[in-house]
């Protein structure tokens, strides 16, 4: 067993497998592990998934454990479909991890490699992976996952209604049962006269003691599934097979291993007989179930199940490029505590600046075209931007007096990057300033040319922005930073342009505005799908400085009490006091920065 360059351990340098080939479409990385303290219930759906996902997936498995096990489930995994070396055998357009509990280092290392999402994560991990899916309950504390749906549980047919009292009762607790669940429950039927007829037990994989009671068929690594079509009662402990034992139709009672599985169970809503050993008050009552001679509801199952939905089809819908913050591509640990989950994205928090970035699991296809400034800014403001010019040039003139106010390179060369229509660029060109715009959007760039006669470069910013080492006393951006998918390459270029001296001004949303403050959850939810980064009063220092800007101003702007309190309405009295108020407060939910580049 050898190590590569990120520390994989593989278990495969028995085997000849082939290099994963580079198929075209979707190349996905199955990554489970196994040991004996997990069961084999993740390696079983691992390897129905990757049947599912077909020539596109790839198992790695990091456990000698696991091979073995895959071997004795008589599973077929193709040489072709194995990978050993997922650090050189990328990129990977998505890694799925079923792994039941991975730690930070190793989230970290697969985090690296491509975009991420995890199945039932339970570790610590879970904090930073940013698509969790979960198809079995968990406890509060865990925090919400971007899905959850127990119709991905891949469930056997229900196979009809189960009769009582049982005749037959299946005992069942894993590939390993290293907590003898097996043996207290036999013990118990045994003890008790419960005809050898009624009852089975089945004995994993990884069995590695005997045991016997007189009569009893004891099953040798069965295929759950198939058998439970046979059997009206099944006892075992929470996991997959006490879903599977409901979605065939019968009842299910358990016995759990820890603490921490008997909350599970409560949530999901299966009766159990206790922990590690059958509970004294219960034990009475549920053998005068399991005999007919005490009917009660309460050793009857409360689980609900969704209609069944297919997991491979949904991970082959999850989109995105190798995650973690914009602002340090280069830093394995980049990756940060998620602070917001949905169905179609991840906000986290980067531990290194502090910049919330967006994790976006959907295709994101917002187009800069002429709708963007007109249907779009009319849907979100009720006029469109041509309509609004006026008042963007009041804004514009605030913004000019505030950097002349503050300019001290003693000439007045002016950038501004994603222009729109010009309003900032001719209120500065009044002013006195040489103006320059860079814009993306064919329409705006030919109306600032034509009909304001302003200078300006149709391009993106900064892939094909040429700047041939000029440099300005003034760069400015408002409400474009936060576009930006690299902000690390839009702020050096954002740098090179600026003079020592020179001032860097833009406008951003505040995550620590009143929003963001007060309702995190709409803000975050409602927060554009191409903003990228999210900045606030506490990282905005450390980021300028990064790039060698100082923050000597910052203005408070988007104030709006009613986003507080809907009894305080424009035009309502005490309105403009409350306005004043949450301005002193710095709680508005944009912000307009003012930067200086530090000489050298």
């Amino acid at each position: 067993m050898g190590k590569n360059s990120l520390g994989f351990e593989s278990v495969l340098s028995d085997f000849s497998y082939a290099s994963v080939r580079k198929d075209e479409g979707k190349k996905i990385l199955c990554v489970v592990t196994y040991n004996k303290d997990i069961g084999s219930g993740h390696l079983k759906r691992m390897l129905r998934l990757l049947d599912s996902l077909g020539s596109q997936a790839y198992l790695y498995v990091p456990s000698p454990d696991a091979m073995r096990l895959i071997t004795l489930l008589g599973a077929s995994v193709s040489e072709d479909q194995m990978c050993s070396r997922p650090d050189q055998d990328g990129p990977w357009d998505l890694i799925v991890l079923d792994n039941y509990q991975t730690s930070i280092e190793e989230a970290e290392k697969w985090l690296n490699l491509g975009r991420v999402a995890a199945l039932d994560e339970g570790g610590p991990a879970r904090g930073i992976l940013p698509y969790l899916i979960d198809t079995l309950p968990t406890l509060p504390s865990a925090g919400i996952p971007n899905e959850y749906e127990t119709g991905y549980l891949d469930l056997p047919a229900f196979s009809g209604e189960r009769i009582y009292p049982p005749r037959r009762i299946l005992v069942t607790f894993g590939g390993i049962d290293q907590a003898q669940l097996t043996e207290h429950i036999g013990l118990m039927l045994d003890s008790h006269n419960i005809p050898p007829q009624q009852w089975c037990v089945t004995k994993g994989p990884f069995f590695s003691r005997t045991f016997a009671w007189p009569g009893i068929k004891i099953l040798d690594n069965p295929n759950i599934r198939e058998i439970l079509p046979e059997f009206d009662l099944v006892i075992t402990h929470f996991g997959l097979t006490a879903f599977e034992a409901v979605a065939s139709g019968a009842n299910v009672v358990l016995l759990n291993p820890s603490q921490y599985h008997e909350k599970l169970s409560q949530i999901a809503g299966f009766p159990s007989l206790g922990v590690n050993d059958i509970h004294k008050n219960l034990q009475e009552d549920f053998l005068a179930y399991i005999t007919g001679k005490k009917a009660t509801h309460h050793w009857n199952h409360r689980v609900t199940l969704n209609p069944r939905k297919d997991l491979g089809e949904r991970l082959l819908t999850l989109t995105g490029e190798k995650g973690g913050c914009p602002a340090c591509p280069d830093n394995p640990k980049r990756f940060g505590k998620i602070v917001f989950r949905n169905k179609e994205k991840s906000y986290a928090q980067c531990p290194i600046c502090g910049l919330i970035y967006q994790e976006a699991f959907t295709k994101i296809d917002v187009a800069y075209d002429k709708d963007y400034f007109f249907k779009d800014y009319e849907e979100q403001y009720g006029r469109t931007y041509l309509d609004d010019f006026d008042h963007i040039c009041q804004l514009s003139k605030l913004r000019i007096d505030r950097i002349a106010h503050k300019l001290k390179t003693g000439s007045r060369n002016l950038l501004e990057i994603g222009c729109a229509y010009g309003a900032f660029l001719k209120v500065a060109h009044e002013q006195g300033f040489q103006v320059l715009g860079v814009e993306i959007n064919t329409d705006a760039a030919h109306y600032v040319q034509s009909e304001l006669q302003l200078s300006v470069i149709q391009t993106s910013f900064p892939d094909e922005f040429q700047d041939e080492g000029k440099q300005y006393d003034v760069v400015a951006l408002w409400y474009v930073l936060e576009h930006f998918k690299n902000l690390d390459a839009a702020m050096k270029k954002i740098s090179s342009l600026t003079k020592p001296g020179g001032i860097f001004a833009f406008s951003t949303p505040l995550g620590d505005g009143m929003t963001g403050t007060y309702s995190p959850k709409k803000f975050f939810k409602e927060s554009p799908a191409d903003h990228y980064s999210i900045f606030t009063k506490k990282n905005i220092h450390k980021i300028l400085a990064r790039y060698g800007f100082k923050a000597i101003h910052i203005e408070i702007t988007g104030v709006h009490p009613e986003r507080k309190n809907i009894k305080i309405l424009p035009g309502k009295k005490f309105y403009n006091f409350y306005k004043w108020w949450y301005k002193k407060r710095k709680l508005g939910d944009t912000f307009e920065v003012y930067a200086v580049k530090k000489e050298k």
